[in-house]
């Protein structure tokens, strides 16, 4: 027995509702295609979560590089800047010049931490719910909707 579909790559939550309102000759027969096609669905989100885990684990040793830098620059201005000039020593063109070079320095840093926040906490919203990411990305992409096709045994 199989579900038919009009469409070649139905959204696989459609499939799902399907799979529950059509009508069945008797309950087992609906349990056993709700069962298969709801394995066949979350099969397929069970892959997506794990590509998900996988781009948070290579995003945040991307990221890692970014907070060492800022953490780095943020001792530099200290030590170099800072507590000189609370040590009332003279401001020097030199000093100046080296604070000059630290701010532009960290406002790109600043940027890229910013750009990173934004970018984890889309990592977050995907991992909080991937079957939501999942139905999402079936919407924005018809085109890569997986083909599922269920056959009596």
């Amino acid at each position: 027995m199989s579900v038919s579909n009009p469409h070649p790559n139905p959204h696989p939550h459609q499939l799902r509702l399907e799979a529950r309102t059509q009508t069945h000759p008797n309950a087992a027969t609906e349990r056993e295609i709700t069962r298969a096609i709801d394995e066949a669905v979350f099969s397929r989100v069970r892959t997506y979560e794990e590509s998900i885990a996988a781009a948070v684990d290579e995003f945040v040793a991307q990221k890692e590089t970014d907070v060492v830098a800022a953490t780095e620059l943020r001792q530099a201005i200290r030590e170099e800047i800072e507590y000189p000039l609370l040590d009332r020593h003279r401001p020097t063109p030199q000093l100046a010049a080296r604070y000059d070079e630290l701010r532009r320095s960290a406002e790109v840093a600043i940027s890229e931490l910013e750009r990173a926040a934004s970018e984890a906490e889309w990592h977050l919203e995907r991992a909080k719910d991937p079957y939501a990411a999942f139905s999402d990305l079936m919407t924005k992409w018809p085109r890569i909707r997986p083909s599922i096709v269920l056959v009596a045994k």
